[in-house]
């Protein structure tokens, strides 16, 4: 398997993980469940491995190292979020504020390394939607709970936006390529 479709499979299990992700916040919104909570922490775990494997498959150090960053990020914000459904204690959302932050900086750093424009601008919209679920933790940690998941649904899907961008525009490079 060549890397650039590595590269394609990460990208796509990212996607899902953002889509999944983002349907439980926004299902949070509306109401609180713990099947909710079990869509963020699959969701998040799907983010990660996607991630892992565009680190693996991408070619640039930079974008590289951004997302091995995102990855440990997302599945930092995994395991919180599985830890909170258990405990529901604050100490597990500033975790995954902790990971949101991660996930934030690894998408800039890979924003930083791309050049081309669409792969720019879908990190730079994944690096803001997780720098926005690290606020709306904040928030939540401070009381501001309906605030704060309102942040989360906003954040939640740019990253899927931004990460639903990169899978369909390098399928679509691929396919013209021959590749896939």
């Amino acid at each position: 398997m060549n890397n650039q479709l590595l590269e394609l499979i990460g990208l796509w299990i990212e996607a899902v993980g953002q889509i999944t992700s983002a349907t439980g916040e926004t299902r949070e919104l509306m109401e609180g469940s713990d099947l909710n909570a079990l869509l963020i922490v699959i969701g998040e775990g799907l983010q990660s491995i996607g991630e892992g494997l565009q680190g693996v498959g991408g070619d640039e150090p930079g974008s590289r190292f951004g997302s091995f960053i995102e990855s440990a990020g997302a599945g930092t914000s995994s395991y919180a979020a599985w830890k909170f459904l258990a405990e529901r204690s604050d100490e597990f959302v500033r975790l995954g504020v902790v990971g949101d932050s991660l996930q934030g900086l690894g998408a800039a750093i890979a924003a930083e390394a791309e050049e081309d424009p669409i792969f720019i601008l879908g990190n730079k919209l994944e690096s803001i939607g997780a720098a926005l679920e690290a606020i709306g933790g904040l928030a939540q940690v401070e009381g501001e709970g309906e605030k704060g998941q309102q942040l989360n649904v906003l954040g939640s899907w740019l990253q899927a936006t931004g990460g639903l961008l990169q899978s369909i525009y390098l399928s679509k490079l691929l396919r013209e390529e021959g590749e896939i």
